[in-house]
């Protein structure tokens, strides 16, 4: 069923255009995570961050989920880069404080630095 919502959403994000592409893909993103397909919905983020026209804030949200998608991967690095890039390029957004909440717990219950796995 995951695959069926994410697969018609591709249909419609084919003729959407600006703000709309941007929320389908992030959309399908949000739809694959639900279905711990985290490499499918790390997909659609890098998709979107690939956007010219894409928004500040679907770029933010784009690059957190991108972000915890690495972390359920055990990407730990990775997901860390993506949060302090988060918090550097978008400071002045909410997705910001969620990367910033984010580091801090993984910082508190031992998210290792290091760990690539």
């Amino acid at each position: 069923q995951i695959d069926r919502a994410a697969d018609a959403l591709a249909v419609f994000s084919k003729s959407a255009s600006g703000n709309d592409r941007n929320g389908l893909l992030i959309w399908r993103a949000d739809i694959y995570f639900a279905g711990s397909k985290y490499r499918e919905a790390a997909s659609m983020c890098r998709g979107v961050l690939a956007l010219r026209d894409a928004t500040q804030d679907s770029k933010a949200h784009a690059e957190y989920q991108l972000g915890v998608c690495y972390h359920n991967s055990n990407m730990d690095l990775a997901a860390r880069q993506a949060m302090e890039n988060v918090t550097k390029r978008y400071s002045g957004l909410d997705w910001a404080s969620k990367a910033r909440g984010m580091l801090h717990l993984w910082n508190t219950y031992g998210v290792q630095k290091n760990n690539q796995r």
